[in-house]
């Protein structure tokens, strides 16, 4: 297990899947229980999400073309805190506001901003065809889906593949 970051609400780990031969990212959410219920909402809604997707797609759907992050499986456990609830997601690159920092905030060079804003439309269309709005869209909630050389070179120590 590596530690990928923190949140207010959460810390996000990265895992060997199941020995299925992939990472995934497990977001652990705080044992409050606004946060567990903020974490139900968000299983619900991504369950829901990838549902209807895989309805108006075919259920042999590539999570490829998917624009939104998959919700693989979600679990809670009993710590010494009270309730965790626990999402397991597909393993995702950086988010923009990190990508912002890496450009000294003086922008994104725009052919690279053209296919970012293509991928955000994509996933807020696919959002609107199951009558769902996305109400905290941000810098920190667009992630990339390439993952980072240094992740990939923990992940080959595993001989882990992406």
């Amino acid at each position: 297990m590596a530690l990928l970051g923190r949140v207010r609400t959460a810390q996000q780990n990265f895992y060997n899947y199941r020995n299925t031969e992939q990472f995934v990212a497990v977001k652990v959410q705080k044992s409050e229980l606004d946060y567990q219920e903020a974490a139900e909402d968000e299983i619900e809604l991504l369950t829901h999400l990838f549902k209807e997707y895989k309805n108006q797609n075919g259920n042999n759907a590539s999570l490829e073309e998917f624009d939104v992050v998959a919700l693989l499986d979600s679990f809670s456990f009993r710590g010494p805190n009270g309730k965790h609830f626990c999402m397991v997601f597909e393993l995702m690159g950086k988010n923009m506001l990190s990508i912002t920092r890496e450009h000294n905030y003086r922008g994104i060079p725009l052919d690279q901003v053209r296919v970012i804003m293509k991928d955000v439309m994509s996933g807020l269309a696919t959002m609107h065809k199951a009558r769902m709005i996305h109400t905290d869209l941000k810098l920190e909630n667009i992630l990339q889906r390439e993952i980072p050389p240094k992740l990939k070179s923990v992940m080959s120590k595993f001989a882990i593949k992406s």
